[in-house]
């Protein structure tokens, strides 16, 4: 699932872990 996101979707995927490196550094 992880590697079909990846090639359907790597803007998206690249978003989700803008989203979690955000939260990262909220933290």
């Amino acid at each position: 699932d992880v590697i079909m996101n990846l090639i359907n979707s790597p803007t998206n995927t690249y978003e989700k872990w803008q989203e979690a490196f955000s939260k990262v550094i909220d933290d």
